[in-house]
């Protein structure tokens, strides 16, 4: 590419912010496409992209509820966002998505996610695939099992025993920066973690020791907290936590070949409390 003005929309969220502030520090002229220039729920509003060279999709709107808003909402303004970008004659198109994203995934938000990345791969696109993103600022997912850690003397860990990649921002970000430089690019979604696992508990026992904390941990089966959650949406509630949002955090696919383009990305490091 010989262009560094690079598009990024969901910089107002965690992993958006990390990636636009890795951008920067890249050398890219980073344009953060707020919800005033492009947003999910009114993909009509196509979003100026004159003078950019590249775009990176990490935008999604989280408050959806099942398959069919996962569609209308998340996919359908995703699909009008790539179809704005294909018209500006962009070159270079990077969609963030998640290792929940598979053939046959439980996650209404993973399938979702993979009708976007059949897409963008179709057009000639990158697809990344993220783990658990973790940072030495506190936030995202790790920074709200932190705070829990820190609130509560008795922690219940739902799914303790849960196999989770984790994925550092910086690394990300230098994995994104090499996908928007790269000559050749990968056909297929790009696992971003370290290959090596980590329990959901011993993620939380870790955090808990990080913040000087003695905890109880009691771990707890991901059904019976699912279980009530689909009966409480079923009945029309709307709650903070989704059931589905347990299968987005641990879904992910069983067959994950970290191998395919470890020479092209900067290595992963692993996680340390």
């Amino acid at each position: 590419m010989t262009g560094n003005v690079c598009a990024i929309t969901g910089a107002s969220g965690y992993v958006g912010g990390q990636l636009a502030g890795s951008l920067a520090a890249c050398s890219w002229e980073v344009r953060r496409l707020s919800r005033g220039d492009f947003d999910l729920r009114h993909p009509e509003r196509v979003p100026q992209l004159a003078g950019v060279d590249a775009l990176v999709h990490a935008a999604w709107d989280f408050a959806v509820r099942g398959s069919q808003q996962e569609r209308e909402v998340n996919v359908r303004g995703s699909l009008a966002l790539l179809a704005a970008a294909q018209a500006a004659g962009l070159q270079r198109i990077v969609f963030v998505s998640t290792l929940s994203a598979f053939d046959g995934t439980p996650s209404a938000y993973g399938a979702a996610k993979r009708l976007v990345e059949r897409a963008v791969l179709a057009s000639g696109g990158v697809v990344l695939r993220p783990g658990l993103v973790w940072s030495d600022d506190v936030g995202g997912m790790v920074g709200a099992l932190t705070r829990l850690t820190r609130a509560l003397p008795v922690v219940p860990v739902v799914g303790a025993q849960q196999p989770m990649w984790l994925c550092h921002a910086a690394d990300l970000g230098r994995a994104l920066d090499a996908c928007l430089r790269a000559q050749t690019l990968p056909a297929e979604p790009v696992p971003c973690a370290h290959p090596q696992p980590l329990e959901f508990g011993a993620i939380v026992r870790g955090l808990a020791r990080q913040a000087g904390r003695h905890r109880l941990l009691v771990p707890v089966p991901v059904w019976a907290v699912a279980l009530p959650l689909r009966l409480a949406e079923t009945l029309g509630l709307r709650l903070r936590i989704r059931s589905d949002s347990l299968n987005g955090l641990f879904a992910s696919d069983p067959n994950i070949d970290f191998s395919r383009y470890c020479e092209q990305l900067p290595p992963f490091r692993a996680w340390s409390p």
